[in-house]
């Protein structure tokens, strides 16, 4: 979809062929429900509007928690009477609507249950889509699930949108933050079924402390250069001040064509001749 003069064009995510979704209209109830297509037979499977249909890219029957369809044998799904597929057009306003109304729910809950909410968090330069971020983490099993396997973070992020210009540095943080900030106490109450008095909002998470930024890490690289060099320069010195007086020394000294033997920078020891001289 094109956006105005200056803005990025945004992805389509329905124009794959392996994502559709129908609409069905019975009375005065409105039902709409999103298909994928098997990698192997190529059928197409209803499924749930919760799963992150983007990012299941390798999705296939035996992944289908209907048992009536989880076969590649099984026949495809027929459409119910009045249910009709949308075009891609129709998918990517559906869906916008959808992020809008989860968007408004979060919101409305945060405020009648007394949590702090924030402002729409950026990632990327790309506003976030919570309602995204929200179905990747509960198909996983829930905050606690994702905090509990290092490196999930990360790997949900490459599944984002956000993700595309490759600048961002600290994603596994900042992810776990917006989701501790905007959508933690929401999933316990919604998906976990737990009351709002029993929620616990962790805290902020701290950043890596073993990880070392840029500028400190090239500091301790130039000080033990400096180091390396000074202690070089010391021993030509202690070489030099005692040739006169240790003709073993001088001798060593012709030996190596004025290199004295020296810890060249690099060479991590000193020559035992050198540091205590024969007499």
């Amino acid at each position: 979809m094109t956006q105005g003069k200056g803005k990025r064009d945004k992805p389509n995510i329905f124009k794959p062929a392996a994502v559709r979704a129908s609409y069905c209209k019975t009375g005065t109830v409105c039902t709409k429900s999103r298909w994928l297509c098997c990698r192997e037979c190529k059928k197409w499977r209803r499924i749930s509007c919760c799963l992150p249909f983007e990012s299941m890219i390798e999705w296939k029957c035996e992944d289908n928690a209907d048992e009536q369809y989880n076969l590649c044998e099984q026949p495809e799904e027929k459409l119910s009477d009045g249910e009709v597929m949308l075009s891609s057009e129709e998918q990517e306003a559906s869906y916008e609507q959808e992020q809008k109304e989860f968007r408004e729910h979060v919101r409305e809950f945060l405020k009648t249950s007394g949590f702090p909410s924030s402002r729409r968090p950026m990632l990327g330069g790309i506003e976030l889509d919570l309602y995204r971020l929200y179905r990747e983490v509960i198909f996983l099993g829930g905050y606690h699930a994702v905090i509990s396997k290092p490196g999930t973070w990360s790997k949900i992020f490459r599944t984002l949108e956000n993700s595309r210009n490759g600048k961002v540095t600290d994603a596994s943080y900042r992810l776990k933050w917006y989701y501790t900030q905007s959508l933690f106490a929401y999933e316990q109450h919604f998906f976990h079924g737990k009351p709002v008095s029993s929620i616990q909002v962790p805290k902020k998470p701290k950043r890596n402390a073993n990880r070392q930024p840029p500028m400190k890490k090239f500091m301790d690289s130039f000080t033990a250069s400096l180091l390396q060099h000074a202690q070089y320069i010391a021993q030509r010195q202690f070489v030099q001040k005692n040739q006169a007086s240790c003709p073993k020394m001088q001798k060593l000294s012709h030996a190596s064509k004025g290199n004295f033997g020296l810890l060249d920078p690099g060479r991590l020891a000193t020559p035992s001749s050198i540091i205590k001289p024969h007499s």
